[in-house]
C-alpha cells in the first residue's frame, strides 16, 4: 500500500508543479502583452499631439 501511496504523491508533485509553471507563463504573457498595449497607446498620444 505505501508503495502506492508514494506514487500518487511524487504524481501529484508532479502536476502540481506543471500547473505552477504553465501559471507564471501566462502571468509572464500576460505582463507582456499589458506592456505592448500600453506602449501602444503611448505611441498613439504622442502620435495625436503632433496632428
Amino acid at each position: 500500500m505505501a508503495d502506492t501511496s508514494g506514487k500518487l504523491n511524487a504524481y501529484l508533485a508532479d502536476i502540481d508543479r506543471q500547473a505552477q509553471e504553465r501559471f507564471e507563463r501566462l502571468i509572464e504573457g500576460m505582463k507582456q502583452a499589458q506592456g505592448t498595449r500600453a506602449a501602444k497607446g503611448r505611441k498613439r498620444l504622442r502620435m495625436d499631439r503632433t496632428a
